[in-house]
């Protein structure tokens, strides 16, 4: 794994000290990796892959494959896929313009309690986190 990651701190033109920044972890961490002191952890290993999305995870556990996923396999899930030229926001927002409007506070955000909207008058589909990475991921119900 040492040597994976000074392959990925050559490519991405990144210090040990940038590298933790981004990783949002000590330096030492890197370093002690580095040094052959450590085995990077599990929480170092995902963090690693969120941050930087190109990276082939089977490179970097398994010895196999190139170091960059190939240009037309996304990072992103395959429902998040746009085929049109608008943003995702956009297109969400033409679809169906009254449910994606934003209340102005608190008190226009619903009428029923939120136990109620939850416990059977509605189900919930499917749940999205954007990471400030321009990462994402989506969570269907089932």
């Amino acid at each position: 794994m040492t040597s994976k990651l000074n392959q990925i701190l050559e490519s991405e033109h990144l210090t040990a000290t940038k590298l933790a920044e981004i990783l949002e972890i000590q330096p030492s961490g890197i370093s002690h990796i580095l040094r052959n002191r450590n085995k990077p952890s599990y929480d170092f290993v995902v963090k690693l892959l969120r941050r930087f999305p190109r990276i082939n995870p089977d490179w970097l556990l398994l010895d196999s494959g190139q170091m960059y996923r190939d240009d037309d396999t996304s990072a992103a899930p395959a429902e998040m896929k746009q085929s049109s030229e608008a943003t995702l926001f956009e297109s969400a927002a033409l679809q169906n313009p009254a449910e994606n409007s934003v209340p102005s506070n608190n008190n226009d955000v619903s009428s029923e309690s939120p136990r109620r909207a939850l416990s059977g008058t509605r189900d919930i589909d499917r749940i999205v986190i954007f990471y400030t990475d321009q990462t994402c991921e989506c969570y269907k119900n089932r």
